[in-house]
């Protein structure tokens, strides 16, 4: 019995001593590591940082209207490209009621005023064409028959502006057709179809109907880590995207 355990002893003893001559044995085929060399060169070491922000457009103008009303009709969209003087929106104008009568009671007047001055300026030139009279006293009569006349227009030129908000006399001062100031493109159309606007004057910044933006010139805005703001320099050059 113990010359059986003695002879698996030695067996095992072989086994292992013949298992780690096989791992040298195989260890010592390995190919040699190989090392590749290189000449050195000069280089540039740049340091970068990453700066997170957004790209917004140099200019950036709102539209806002000449005249208070409601808006009508609007012909631009968020994204939409524009030229300078394309329209972008129409305008209702809603009149108020007192400012409305009151100018047609001014047309009323001005049309009696003319009319009593038309008959002064026939009766004197009658008299004048007769020699009855000087030529400086029909001089004054037809001076007050056109400042009548011009009363009355400018009477009926009030009641157009306040009715529709313009009148053909008085140009591009006051329009309902809001049109782009500058080209490029719509960002935003804060308003929509019904909306009441006010005009922009020296007591009200007015309502904002578009806002254009160049989108050819645009910056970067961004924030940057205190401890990378000395590393920053001004780049000359495009910049990569």
């Amino acid at each position: 019995m113990k010359k059986t355990v003695t002879v698996i002893v030695l067996i095992f003893i072989l086994a292992l001593f013949g298992g780690a001559i096989y791992y040298l044995y195989q260890k010592d085929q390995q190919p040699p590591v190989s090392f590749t060399t290189t000449d050195p060169t000069t280089e540039t070491i740049i340091k970068e940082t990453v700066a997170t922000g957004t790209i917004i457009p140099r200019e950036e103008i709102p539209v806002k209207p000449n005249i208070s009303g409601i808006i009508d009709k609007l012909f631009v969209e968020p994204g939409d490209t524009v030229k300078v003087g394309q329209l972008i929106a129409q305008l209702k104008v809603v009149p108020n009621v007192t400012n409305l009568n009151n100018s047609k009671n001014q047309i009323r007047t001005a049309r009696i005023n003319l009319e009593n001055e038309a008959k002064i300026f026939n009766r004197q030139k009658e008299l004048f064409d007769k020699g009855v009279i000087s030529a400086n006293d029909f001089d004054l009569s037809q001076r007050s028959y056109d400042i009548a006349k011009q009363n009355l227009s400018a009477a009926q030129e009030t009641f157009e502006i306040v009715q529709t908000g313009t009148t053909a006399g008085i140009g591009d001062a006051a329009t309902t057709e809001i049109k782009a100031t500058i080209g490029g493109m719509v960002l935003d159309v804060p308003v929509k179809v019904g909306n009441q606007v006010i005009e922009a004057n020296n007591f009200n910044e007015g309502t904002t109907i578009v806002t254009i933006a160049n989108t050819n010139d645009m910056i970067f805005e961004g924030k940057v880590d205190e401890s990378e703001v000395g590393k920053i320099k001004e780049l000359l050059g495009p910049l990569k995207a």
